[in-house]
């Protein structure tokens, strides 16, 4: 399942290496955890669009779970503070969200050639992060041998 809410569409990928490239399996779609032991990171992506605008492309392979590690603690930090932002732990990017005082968010991307900038509702924005960060942890989860608590616990929190 896509994670939809409104305006905001987030969509996991995992990475399987194919030679010298990589197949990208949405996260609903996997049944197998990816072989890391040439790249020892798991790799994937993340599809994340808002007001049809691409502010992470599915195209740009970063080790996974330091991605959804960086988007959760944003969003926990946009839930207690007005803005967040990080670099991509593979690309030379930037990801952030501005919390505007009309309750909306201001959420951009730069990989150094474009930026891209849109806003969007910040319960709307929240929720699906929030839906989309579990449903890759719990895949994970069932795929692995790891265990997701503390990542799980975060995103299901009360009160955000």
């Amino acid at each position: 399942m896509d994670v939809h809410y409104e305006t905001v569409q987030v969509t996991t990928f995992l990475a399987y290496p194919d030679g010298h490239t990589f197949d990208l399996v949405g996260i609903n779609k996997c049944e197998t955890f990816p072989d890391t032991r040439k790249t020892r990171d798991l790799l994937g992506s993340i599809e994340f669009v808002i007001n049809g605008k691409s502010i992470l492309d599915k195209e740009n392979i970063e080790e996974i779970e330091y991605l959804w590690g960086f988007i959760s603690r944003m969003t926990v930090e946009l839930c207690d503070t007005r803005s967040s932002s990080t670099l991509l732990p593979d690309h030379p990017a930037e990801l952030w969200f501005n919390l505007k005082k009309d309750g909306q968010v201001r959420v951009g991307s730069n990989n150094g050639e474009r930026t891209v900038e849109t806003s969007a509702n910040k319960e709307q924005l929240t929720k699906t992060l929030r839906l989309a960060g579990i449903e890759f942890y719990q895949k994970l989860d069932t795929l692995s041998d790891r265990f997701y608590s503390m990542e799980l616990r975060q995103l299901e929190a009360p009160g955000y």
